[in-house]
């Protein structure tokens, strides 16, 4: 069956014989595709390797990347909003600028991967490793009180009426300083 991979706006990327929209992604990835900009809207890549995958400005909204394997790869300024990302393997990936908002996380692997200026519920704490991440500079928790900008692995108190989050915050000069004021959900 021919699985075409295009841009939201419908650009071809790569077109082939192949029995699943994986199988497509997983042979352009392999051949060196270049695939910016690709739409995985809603896509079902449950266990896909996607390994050393080069993507900028994909769309990741509402797909289920469960179990997928996407490590050492540089996915830039990617959207992975809605997705779902459990035992999803991100180690040493380069994810500068992504979207996480409302993405589902549980046992997903960020050891070493780079998540400068990404954006994430607080939520995402809870079940992401933060501290084993290579870097989370300017690291985005959209809360109900607005933006706050992490720069470091936060502290979190579980098993409370709320989630509480006490990080070291950056504020938008750049001066980093502690905030007594804690992140609560």
């Amino acid at each position: 069956m021919e699985q075409k991979l295009t841009t939201r706006t419908g650009v071809l990327l790569y077109a082939g014989e192949h029995p699943t929209l994986r199988a497509a992604l997983e042979t352009a990835i392999q051949e060196g595709i270049i695939l910016d900009g690709i739409d995985l809207t809603g896509a079902s890549l449950k266990g896909a390797n996607l390994d050393n995958a080069h993507i900028m400005h994909a769309n990741f909204t509402n797909a289920d990347l469960t179990g997928a394997n996407m490590s050492e790869s540089v996915l830039k300024h990617c959207n992975f909003s809605g997705a779902r990302m459990i035992d999803t393997c991100l180690c040493y990936s380069d994810l500068l600028g992504c979207n996480f908002l409302d993405t589902t996380f549980g046992a997903t692997d960020i050891s070493m991967a780079r998540l400068d200026g990404s954006a994430f519920l607080p939520q995402a704490c809870l079940t992401l490793s933060l501290e084993s991440a290579h870097s989370l500079s300017c690291i985005v928790l959209q809360t109900p009180q607005g933006k706050k900008v992490i720069s470091h692995p936060p502290i979190v108190i579980k098993n409370l009426n709320e989630l509480v989050i006490c990080a070291k915050m950056l504020n938008y000069e750049n001066n980093i300083s502690y905030h007594k004021s804690i992140i609560t959900i």
